[in-house]
């Protein structure tokens, strides 16, 4: 069985072979959104940040992180 196809196409992005480029809406769009990702970060956005980083270590290692605070605060109960 041989088949040919008359018009044969391959692949290609949207910008069909040629240099991509933005539309005036999208880059509009684009610019928006940088702004208000830009303008949402805040001393709270960083403790948020802070915060999850701190509770994956932890609730990751959470036997590991029980036991050095028993040391810890054994070491600290003869001491005082």
């Amino acid at each position: 069985m041989n088949t040919t196809h008359e018009l044969q196409r391959s692949w290609s992005t949207s910008s069909y072979g040629g240099l991509p480029t933005v539309s005036q809406p999208e880059e509009a769009t684009s610019r928006v959104n940088v702004e208000m990702c830009s303008g949402s970060w805040s001393r709270f956005s960083t403790l948020q940040c802070v915060a999850e980083a701190t509770h994956g270590f932890i609730a990751a290692r959470f036997v590991t992180t029980l036991v050095v605070v028993m040391l810890i605060s054994s070491v600290f109960s003869l001491w005082l």
